[in-house]
């Protein structure tokens, strides 16, 4: 039913009404003053009524429900859909007689919305549930727009309702299979990086293990068999005549002590490369700086280590493994660039410790490298991808034939939070190193010998210093501690001149050890020892209190000189 249909209905309405209360010759008069004749009024009226019917009849044949309302918002019409949805006639929801049909829940957001649409005579949206003919209840989507006449004359909404209780079922279950999958998502996604922390772990762990049995290995040389080779030398020592042997017996000798010295330096060598100790002691920018030096001693590769403090992992593990890395990047740079300078930066970013290594040499192509996986051309860089793979890390590797190299490590700082892998160390070693002045020894103790105290918990290693010294005139050794605890209470006992420290020892090491000595003797001279070459310890041992630092791979004389005082500075 148009605006123009209802305008006409009005206007016809009116005209029969002005007519019926008129004479025949004053219709005549109206009729002809206006120019349309009643006949006319009648066409009018009947096309009128066409219009009507062709609105119902296309109203009727719409599988969408159709309604009219009044101003106030009573219905007026509804089409056979609307009649059929709801199983009633239209005397049945006409004027206000539909508010039944919506559900108790929803009515009074719906009656607010509609009431507001009418008093605004504005378009009119909602979503609301009514009940069926039989009984269920549905979801509609109801939307009307307001009818006016010519002169703008608000006469009532004109509208539609089509069922979207589908839609809505559809939409709920793609809602559910949406949530379902959201869920399905995260519980692989928890499922997979559960995965790779454990992977993570996993990495840890055989890091950890491979370090323990590093250490394991090391600490046999260290503590069995280089003290055993030493402590052998420092024998040797005290049997090689001194005054009466001819020159091919000391010959004999130096040649022995030599083969001692190479067996020791061999034994050194092997330890520092299983499990340096400046790693175990100093931390990770110690152990790079060991890195360079060791390649340029052993190679003649030049390296230049760009790093400050704050790269220093908390984890000992994280530590040991960007270390080997490195190591074997470098490692790289020496046998297959053929680089003559090597650059290693290492710095921390965001959440990583990233490791950047750049030669000069010949350079590689990374792919034919990975299709190949020649053992020769760099299959300890894919070893390392792997075990960052492990970590959650990555590599990155910038190279091309004859334009060297740059690999780039991205260690994930979260592996700090792992659980502590590696097992404190032994102590650090050291060759013989300067020490600072010890006061001299009392005039009234001149020309006795030297009280000495050995400390190490190496009885073998204990045992051959007791039979060097024992052996040379000037020297009493007046006990034996196997621990930094026994060696303080035997130092404040006997007060002995001088004690020979080993570094290396439980519970207390040799430098808290001087330390607590010092505090209440601080005329006894305190002589470090140890097996590594460690500047880092020594200077540890130095601020501690000691007067010198010693390689137990020394002479027997280097040792003597030491104890007696030899070498200090005035």
């Amino acid at each position: 039913m148009s605006e123009t249909n209802e305008d006409l209905r009005q206007r016809l309405e009116r005209a029969e009404a002005i007519l019926a209360g008129l004479k025949d010759e004053q219709v005549d008069a109206v009729v002809g003053r206006s120019g349309v004749s009643v006949l006319r009024l009648r066409d009018l009226e009947q096309q009128l009524s066409e219009s009507e019917e062709r609105f119902r009849v296309m109203a009727d044949g719409s599988p969408l429900m159709i309604w009219v309302t009044n101003p106030e918002g009573g219905l007026e019409f509804v089409n056979r859909a609307y009649l059929e949805f709801f199983g009633c006639a239209l005397d049945d929801v006409k004027g206000f007689k539909w508010r039944p049909l919506v559900h108790p829940e929803d009515a009074e957001a719906f009656s607010a919305k509609f009431g507001s649409s009418l008093r605004d005579h504005a378009p009119f949206w909602t979503q609301v549930r009514v009940r069926r003919a039989d009984g269920t209840w549905r979801w509609i989507e109801s939307y009307g727009a307001p009818r006016f006449l010519a002169d703008g004359t608000f006469v009532g909404m004109v509208g539609g309702s089509p069922d979207i209780t589908d839609r809505k079922d559809t939409e709920a279950a793609l809602v559910e299979l949406t949530e379902n999958l959201e869920r399905l998502v995260a519980e692989r996604t928890a499922e997979s990086e559960a995965r790779a922390a454990q992977l993570q772990r996993l990495a840890l762990e055989l890091s950890k293990a491979e370090d323990q049995e590093r250490e394991r290995i090391a600490g046999l040389l260290h503590d069995d068999l280089q003290q055993h080779l030493a402590a052998l030398r420092f024998r040797l020592g005290s049997l090689m005549p001194k005054d009466h042997a001819d020159e091919k017996t000391k010959k004999k000798f130096r040649h022995y002590a030599q083969l001692l010295d190479e067996a020791i330096a061999k034994s050194r060598s092997l330890s520092h490369d299983l499990s340096p100790p400046t790693l175990r002691q100093n931390g990770l920018l110690a152990g790079l700086h060991w890195l360079r030096d060791d390649f340029r001693a052993k190679h003649g590769l030049e390296i230049v280590v760009r790093a400050s403090q704050e790269i220093n992992p908390e984890s000992p593990v994280l530590s040991s493994i960007v270390f080997r890395a490195a190591k074997e990047l470098l490692f790289n740079c020496q046998k297959h660039a053929g680089a003559a300078t090597v650059e290693l930066d290492a710095f921390r970013e965001d959440e990583e410790l990233v490791v950047c290594v750049r030669d000069d040499g010949r350079g590689f192509d990374p792919e034919e490298i990975r299709k190949r996986r020649d053992p020769g051309a760099g299959l300890g860089l894919f070893a390392i991808e792997e075990r960052l793979d492990f970590l959650g890390g990555r590599m990155e590797i910038e190279t091309a034939p004859g334009k060297g190299c740059r690999v780039t490590l991205r260690f994930p700082l979260r592996a700090e939070r792992a659980p502590e892998a590696l097992t404190e160390a032994a102590e650090g070693d050291a060759e013989t190193v300067s020490g600072r002045k010890d006061p001299m020894r009392d005039e009234a103790t001149a020309g006795k010998p030297l009280r000495v105290l050995l400390a190490d918990d190496h009885d073998v290693m204990r045992e051959g210093l007791a039979t060097l010294l024992q052996d040379t005139p000037g020297f009493d050794v007046v006990a034996q501690a196997g621990d930094g605890f026994d060696a303080v209470r035997l130092a404040r006992k006997l007060e002995p001149d001088v004690v020979l420290m080993d570094l290396a020892m439980p519970d207390m090491d040799g430098i808290e050890a001087t330390a607590e000595i010092l505090k209440t003797h601080p005329h006894i001279r305190v002589i470090g020892l140890s097996m590594y070459d460690d500047p880092d310890a020594a200077q540890k041992m130095f601020e501690a209190g000691a007067s010198a630092y010693l390689c137990k791979s020394d002479s027997a004389d280097d040792i003597m000189d030491a104890i007696r005082g030899v070498g200090d500075e005035g």
